[in-house]
């Protein structure tokens, strides 16, 4: 009974690890012609706006942060795909 217990655990652990690691990072595709400075601070714009993001929603929205990253990166000018 104790070794099922601990297996389910190791299991549970063992997949949340696993989504943690997976959503970890979001490279959004973009245009770099169709913003105004050709691009040239996209990665510095993608980090304030997860920043920003990961600043104002709590755990249960993770779900949508990279819709609302991409929205952000449209109100700086970037052509999202």
């Amino acid at each position: 009974m104790f070794l099922k217990i601990l297996s389910i655990k190791k299991a549970l652990m063992l997949i949340s690890l696993l989504v943690l690691t997976n959503c970890s990072s979001y490279n959004p595709m973009y245009d770099p012609k169709s913003s105004i400075n050709g691009g040239k601070f996209f990665y510095d714009d993608l980090n304030d706006c997860e920043t920003l993001i990961k600043r104002l929603e709590g755990w249960f929205e993770a779900d949508i942060r990279y819709k609302r990253i991409d929205k952000c990166m449209e109100h700086r000018d970037y052509s999202i795909l």
